[in-house]
């Protein structure tokens, strides 16, 4: 080798023998973690806005819990559960009783819009059904992250999910995630039995309508998560349920199927007037009273 060509050798090339022996480049420096900080906590109103909300959000969360002795499903529970899920049956049998009453309001909204004026109606439950899937897939994930976002004051954007273990369990950036899961999932169910129907050639207005409830429910469901009012959130579960099975139940035995839900909608009918007509009566009995307690009070403090 010349004389002074050594000088010229990488840094990382030594000649410790006299055979060459190459010597790897050091590792970079870690990156940093790529935390993308928008919003110091505390010191935006959006940022206090949250924190409102998600205060608000987990006193009503630990209210409801306290009520619950423990995690799990007390017998004392299983009666309210049971009335929701009555609640949620009878709401779906309404639906289907008032079919044309929704496919008319439905035409009529969709006639007002300057995009959807000229849809087909048998387009609607299909309609229904992209608002499904734009919920679950645009709506919820991007509040989520927004909401993380406010929560941590950080997105970690190369691990997205690893993330989402350092939320408590019940902030509202936590139930954000797990509604948004929640829709994810009912979509496979949704799609077929809005599919299925079709298919099979069920009424229209039938489908309609319980596409429509189908959605209105999912939309209660979500703010009912993030609002931390378990009972709306399991009755909005149960209703949209429900329709999936009428669906269903629609597509496979058709006008038996439809015998049964007109007995169940006038038997629930029958009974929701009595309920109703007992707490019109205990109303009017409760505003009876407190007006004696207001007329007693007035007249204590003419005396």
């Amino acid at each position: 080798m010349p004389e002074g060509s050594l000088a010229d050798l990488p840094p990382h090339i030594t000649t410790a023998d006299p055979r060459f022996r190459f010597v790897p480049p050091p590792p970079p420096p870690p990156r940093p973690r790529s935390r993308v900080i928008s919003f110091p906590r505390h010191a935006t109103p959006v940022v206090l806005l949250y924190h409102h909300l998600h205060d608000t959000t987990t006193t009503a969360v630990a209210a409801a819990a306290a009520a619950m002795p423990s995690s799990r499903v007390s017998i004392a529970a299983v009666p309210t559960y049971g009335l929701l899920a009555l609640t949620a049956a009878f709401l779906t049998s309404l639906a289907i009783r008032e079919a044309f009453l929704i496919d008319t309001g439905v035409q009529q909204v969709l006639q007002g819009t300057s995009v959807l004026h000229d849809l087909d109606r048998a387009g609607i439950p299909f309609l229904c059904l992209g608002l499904l899937i734009a919920l679950a897939h645009l709506v919820t994930p991007y509040t989520a992250y927004l909401l993380e976002l406010l929560h941590l004051g950080y997105l970690e954007p190369n691990t997205p999910r690893a993330s989402r273990t350092t939320l408590p369990p019940d902030s509202l950036a936590a139930r954000a995630w797990a509604a948004h899961l929640n829709h994810v999932e009912g979509i496979a169910m949704a799609a077929s039995a809005i599919i299925i129907a079709h298919a099979r050639k069920v009424d229209l207005k039938i489908r309609i309508a319980l596409s429509v409830t189908l959605v209105t429910a999912r939309i209660v469901h979500y703010a009912a998560y993030l609002g931390g009012s378990w009972h709306l959130r399991f009755m909005a579960y149960k209703l949209g349920l429900f329709c999936v099975a009428a669906l269903f139940g629609y597509a496979l035995i058709g006008s038996q199927f439809h015998g049964h839900v007109s007995e169940f909608s006038y038997a629930a009918s029958s009974l929701g007037e009595q309920v109703g007509d007992q707490v019109v009566e205990l109303i009017r009995t409760t505003s009876g009273a407190a007006e004696r307690v207001r007329e007693a009070l007035v007249a204590a403090l003419q005396s």
